[in-house]
């Protein structure tokens, strides 16, 4: 993959200021949101000892998964993490008194936060700009506590139309970014020691993928 963290901050620099009008929040990522939020409560109601999420978002943008959250009343504690300054300044303003919503800057290959300390990531439709995706998700699998769940929404780009998508139209507007097949994102979870590991495919005009791993329960 030759596309590189310098590419993808000068993009999102360039779409910060029009990130939250973009017709792509229409088509990608209020039913990508959706389907998390649908997840999360699914999670929820299994975990039987009621505690107070720990949820990381990876590659937040401008907070828009984290204003969701609270109007699906979310009560944990969420991080949002993302390489460029320009998105976080907007997800700042999503941010109030009381809320337990924090913003940092940081790198997808690098989290910054301590082993075993988190119980859910999330990442929508930012994975394919990362440059060295195999670090992404050793780091994700780090982070996690023990029967954490890591789910990342991203391209399905599998079938015809989803090549013709992903690999032809968006690479042209995005530039040499890489969306993985399913098979790839299940070696990806593999390898980095994911366990109950699931796939699920959402068809439309712009089709997407949802890959879920859970770590291991000590």
């Amino acid at each position: 993959m030759t596309y590189t963290k310098k590419q993808a901050e000068a993009q999102f620099r360039k779409w910060s200021r029009s990130y939250d009008r973009s017709p792509l929040q229409k088509i990608f990522f209020a039913p990508s949101h959706r389907i998390l939020l649908s997840q999360i409560e699914e999670f929820s109601v299994s975990d039987v000892s009621n505690r107070s999420l720990k949820i990381l978002d990876v590659g937040c943008g401008t907070g828009v998964f984290a204003q969701r959250l609270k109007e699906n009343a979310f009560k944990g504690v969420f991080w949002g993490v993302d390489f460029s300054r320009d998105m976080l300044d907007h997800a700042l303003g999503r941010s109030l008194p009381g809320d337990q919503f924090y913003w940092i800057q940081g790198d997808s290959q690098r989290l910054p936060f301590p082993d075993n300390s988190l119980d859910m990531i999330t990442c929508v439709h930012s994975f394919h700009h990362y440059p060295n995706q195999s670090e992404c998700v050793y780091e994700m699998h780090r982070v996690l506590a023990p029967g954490g769940y890591a789910m990342i929404l991203d391209a399905d780009r599998d079938g015809w139309w989803g090549r013709v998508l992903y690999d032809m139209i968006v690479v042209a507007i995005e530039g040499d970014v890489y969306h993985p097949s399913r098979q790839r994102f299940q070696e990806l979870f593999d390898a980095a020691g994911f366990d109950s590991i699931e796939q699920h495919c959402f068809p439309g005009l712009a089709p997407m993928l949802l890959t879920t791993g859970r770590t291991a329960i000590d």
